[in-house]
């Protein structure tokens, strides 16, 4: 299963201060005033009560499989870097799609395609518009 990498720098958050009640995904507090919540499977980023300034999300999606025998591998999935300037509370959870990869090609001189990866996204729906940031899959 391809990662989606959350964090600080890639991902939800900034201070850990401001965002005690944000969870969802494997949280960390490396110390440097950040916190990361890391998924390597789908599930819901949960804002909590606090707005959260300045988030930023890295996803990425799965990355396709490789060939069979002699052939090449598959590409890699695709990433988003984005920010958001702020996320409220009323924005309600964050759905988190994590893309896998793509299984690979097992006929040797045949006719079987390896597959492609799975696409990553985020999607919400603030107070403005639905937001959908989408990783499409590697080939």
């Amino acid at each position: 299963m391809a990662p989606l990498f959350t964090g600080n720098k890639f991902g939800f958050g900034v201070q850990e201060s401001s965002i005690e009640e944000a969870s969802g995904g494997t949280i960390t507090n490396p110390g440097d005033g950040n916190r990361y919540h890391f998924f390597t499977a789908s599930g819901a980023f949960n804002v909590g009560t606090n707005p959260i300034s300045n988030m930023k999300v890295f996803v990425v999606a799965g990355g396709g499989g490789g060939g069979a025998d002699n052939a090449g591998g598959g590409g890699a999935g695709g990433v988003r870097n984005i920010s958001f300037p702020t996320v409220a509370p009323s924005d309600g959870p964050i759905t988190v799609s994590v893309g896998e990869g793509g299984n690979g090609s097992t006929s040797v001189g045949g006719d079987q395609h390896a597959q492609q990866g799975g696409a990553s996204n985020l999607t919400w729906q603030p107070t403005s518009a639905l937001t959908n940031v989408v990783a499409t899959g590697g080939g």
